[in-house]
């Protein structure tokens, strides 16, 4: 493989996997945060829910009230799936990284100039695609991950080892 086309393909291999990595974690973190907001609902749905039970007749208004506003929130919000969309899209995301580092590792070293440039294209484009259909991850999400990334979170001991 013509060297400076291969020092091209992984650099582009690096960037996908950082924007994976980047779009993984805060997916993770996003999805994190809807999932607390779900309990945030459900708990607090399920306590009034129980406590009702034993409130005197004429008092069971309030409680009713308090369960129907929280029960319409979460109507509106839907946060399990939330966290359920959140979830596969960082999933989505981590498994294109494992990949692409597969390929820019391994598979590189094997292949010849065009199938080495078809692969980072389909890469390419499988990451524009998942950019395209995914939502957007919280900016708090985001935060998160971009803090954990700086701090070695992602690092794998393996590769520690030989910087």
């Amino acid at each position: 493989m013509d060297e400076i086309l291969q020092k091209e393909i992984i650099k582009e291999a690096d960037r996908i996997e950082e924007c994976c990595e980047y779009s993984s974690k805060s997916h993770y973190n996003t999805s994190k945060e809807w999932n607390i907001c779900n309990l945030c609902l459900n708990i607090p749905i399920a306590v009034i829910a129980a406590i009702t039970v034993f409130v005197p007749e004429e008092y069971k208004t309030i409680p009713a009230i308090f369960t129907a506003i929280l029960a319409a929130v979460q109507a509106c919000i839907h946060p399990t799936d939330c966290t359920k969309t959140h979830k596969l899209a960082a999933d989505k995301y981590l498994a294109l990284k494992n990949q692409v580092r597969r390929f820019k590792n391994i598979e590189l070293l094997i292949l010849d100039n065009e199938k080495a440039m078809k692969e980072i294209k389909r890469y390419g484009d499988v990451l524009d695609d998942y950019n395209t259909v995914n939502p957007q991850p919280s900016q708090s999400g985001y935060k998160t991950a971009q803090k954990g990334i700086k701090n070695g979170e992602a690092d794998f001991e393996v590769d520690k080892e030989k910087k």
